[in-house]
């Protein structure tokens, strides 16, 4: 009996110890979760109370786009200087020195001379879908220039002179593929030789491009692409300056158009001229230019070209009508090191000479850099008058039956160039 009594008596006594042990558990969870709350409390007034003291909030600054180029980011520079030195194997005396090299070699006129031929500038911005308007200046000085702005007496003995070469303002309109329009002064469409040195073969340009060839206008061109082909036309002051004055002597104007396209091997493309002649002031005097130009690459060491130009002017009672066709071609020997050549044929009937002329010729040039952006070229270049002489010493730049003068001639030069 005894023993049944303490059995009970430890049974209750454990559940009374349970039960206490599980109001302990749970006066203790109860207080901590109390605590919990009164720390998240405190926390987030201590977050309200440093965002007063730290005021209002900064406004957010605009997102720029980081690849997005400023103003000055678009504008490029660019520019070379090129000197040369030539000779003249007929020897011409010392009153000829100055433009003795003759027409033939109109930006190389002086014998046995060292010159500054170009020291060129460019500054444009390229129009854009981001930014439509743009622009272009090409400021040249030396021998070049002083040709180019017809600064030379009239005699080929042109000194150093400024020139500006190009200078318009272009904008991208947003029609089609996209329309380009060039506003002011800009380079010829037609040719395959160009003003600045660095852009040929040779160092002297072609009987084609001094005879027969415009060098620049002044007017409005517009051009767009249209599949493969790009499309050119502009009015114009004159077919062509001459000699590289730009003046617009009468009312009429001069249509300027061009097509080009093609692939990497092979492109061409066709340009011309017609309206005001430039020998004349007269208004009823025009004069048509009409170019084609076959180009064909078939490697990165071989590249040529075929340009054909075909000239009818009239000038009063006169006329000038005439063709010439050049073919040049340039192999590369090396990375550094290149030879080129050119082969021309020029026919002219012209009643103010008072003589038909006719002159082939043929140059060979070598090319090599010398150091980063730095080239030196030597050349040799014959030409042969068939109809009439090669006229040097003279008021006349041209031909004639007085002063020195010769129906063939050898010249050789040397010439450097380093880019800017």
């Amino acid at each position: 009996m005894s023993r049944f009594v303490f059995a009970v008596l430890t049974v209750i006594c454990y559940a009374l110890g349970a039960k206490a042990e599980e109001d302990v558990d749970a006066r203790f969870a109860a207080m901590q979760a109390r605590i919990e709350q009164l720390e998240a409390r405190l926390a987030a007034q201590g977050e309200e109370l440093a965002a007063a003291k730290a005021g209002p909030a900064p406004a957010a600054l605009p997102d720029v786009a980081a690849d997005e180029p400023s103003l000055f980011d678009t504008i490029n520079v660019s520019g070379f200087v090129a000197a040369s030195y030539f000779y003249n194997f007929n020897d011409p005396d010392g009153d000829s020195l100055g433009g003795s090299n003759g027409p033939v070699d109109v930006l190389h006129p002086d014998s046995n001379s060292f010159s500054l031929d170009q020291l060129w500038l460019t500054i444009s911005r390229d129009p854009s879908e981001d930014s439509r308007v743009g622009f272009r200046g090409d400021f040249v000085y030396g021998k070049t220039a002083s040709i180019l702005s017809g600064d030379n007496a009239g005699d080929g003995r042109a000194g150093n002179d400024f020139d500006l070469y190009q200078g318009y303002m272009s904008y991208l309109a947003p029609i089609g593929e996209g329309v380009t329009i060039q506003a002011g002064k800009f380079a010829t469409l037609i040719g395959a030789e160009v003003a600045q040195a660095n852009g040929n073969w040779n160092i002297t340009r072609g009987n084609v491009y001094n005879f027969l060839q415009p060098i620049n206008h002044t007017g409005l061109l517009v051009s767009t692409p249209i599949g493969g082909v790009t499309a050119s036309f502009g009015v114009v002051d004159e077919t062509r300056a001459f000699p590289a004055l730009n003046a617009d002597r009468n009312n009429n104007k001069a249509i300027l158009f061009g097509l080009s396209g093609g692939g990497e091997k092979f492109s061409g493309s066709f340009a011309g001229t017609y309206g005001d002649s430039p020998l004349s002031g007269d208004s009823d005097d025009n004069e048509v230019i009409l170019d084609f130009i076959a180009r064909f690459t078939p490697s990165e060491t071989f590249s040529s070209y075929v340009n054909f130009d075909y000239v009818s002017s009239d000038f009063g009672s006169n006329s000038l009508d005439g063709y010439g066709l050049a073919a040049a071609a340039r192999l590369a020997l090396s990375d550094s090191t290149g030879v080129a050549g050119r082969f021309e044929y020029l026919s002219l009937e012209d009643d103010d000479f008072g003589s038909d002329l006719t002159i082939w010729g043929i140059t060979g040039t070598l090319d090599h850099q010398l150091a980063d952006g730095l080239t030196l070229r030597g050349e040799i270049r014959f030409d042969k008058s068939v109809d009439a002489d090669f006229l040097v010493g003279s008021d006349d730049l041209y031909f004639g039956d007085s002063g020195q003068s010769y129906d063939d001639q050898v010249t050789a030069g040397i010439e450097l160039i380093y880019a800017l």
